[in-house]
Parts: C-alpha cells; structure tokens; sequence
C-alpha cells in the first residue's frame, strides 16, 4: 500500500509497564474499597490478584511513576521521529481461554506481562488502533497500529490499508449490517 516497512526496535517495555502498575495499583488500592462495593464475584477476584500482582509502590512510587512517564514519553516521541507507525501485537499471548482473568494471582501477572505494548500506548497516550489480522488455531489474532500523539489519522490510514488488502476476518461484514 505505499509503506515503507523496516524492522525496528521500539523504546523498551519494561519500564512503562512497571510505570504503570506503580500508578494502576496506587490509584486502585485507593478506589478498591468503592469498586468492591459494587463489583461482580469475577470482577472482585481479577482487580484482588491485580493488586496482589503488582507492588505497592505507595505515595512515592507513584511520584516516582509519573517520572517515569515523562521519560516514557520522551524515549517514544524520540523513536516515532524516525518511524511515525508502529505494528506490533495487541497480546503477545494468543486468546486466553473464558475463566483465565479468574485462575490466581499468577494468571493475572500473565496476562497482565502479555500487554506490555498496549499498556505502553495507554501510559503515554499514544493512538493506536487494533486491526484483525486472520485467524490461529481458530481464534482471532490481530495487530495494533501506534502513531505518534495527536497523530490519529496516521494509525487509521494504515488501519484502513490493512483491511483493505486482508478483507474482512470476522463472522459479520460490519459494512453488510
């Protein structure tokens, strides 16, 4: 579709998704008590091994965590200079099956480790938009598309070519509706 395709590799993940727990779990730890008021069985489970998951990084680590996001940021705005659109993987797991956000503590780090590209898009506040990409082992795969802030119209461009040239990968045609 006219892109220039090169390998390359981004800023690494692991310190924007340790930001991010740092400042998920600060935040959740303080809403906990509202959100086990009104939260089902499941979700009271899944947000309880999220918090046992991560640290309690407490007021200073979450200081220290929106530190760290600047940094983030600046590390990715410098990357998306020289590659404006980023394809990776929304999960580097393949689907995980119905119950696994509710299998322990373990589980959750898992699935949690899996995102550690789309928790880097969200940390930072990058657009970026999900594209199915075909099918494995009878489940759906798709890739994500990151542009640079306020650069939207990059990411659905792209977002746009990809369909274009895969077709439509799931059981409905959104567009036939």
């Amino acid at each position: 579709a006219g892109y220039d395709v090169a390998e390359a590799a981004p800023p690494p993940l692991e310190p924007s998704a340790a930001a991010w727990l740092d400042l998920v779990g600060h935040e959740l730890r303080g809403l906990w008590p509202l959100l086990e008021a009104v939260g089902s069985d499941g979700a009271r489970r899944f947000l309880a091994d999220a918090l046992r998951a991560g640290p309690d990084a407490g007021a200073d680590g979450y200081a220290g965590a929106l530190v760290a996001r600047h940094a983030v940021a600046r590390a990715w705005a410098a990357f998306q200079e020289r590659h404006p659109l980023l394809l990776g993987p929304v999960s580097t797991q393949p689907p995980f099956p119905v119950g696994r956000d509710l299998a322990g503590v373990e589980a959750v780090a898992g699935i949690l480790g899996s995102l550690q590209l789309t928790v880097t898009v969200n940390l930072v506040g990058l657009p970026s938009v999900a594209v199915p990409a075909g099918l494995g082992g009878g489940l759906p795969q798709g890739v994500q598309l990151i542009g640079p802030r306020w650069r939207e119209d990059l990411c659905l461009d792209a977002a746009e070519a990809v369909e274009a040239a895969l077709g439509t990968l799931g059981p409905v045609d959104p567009r036939a509706a």
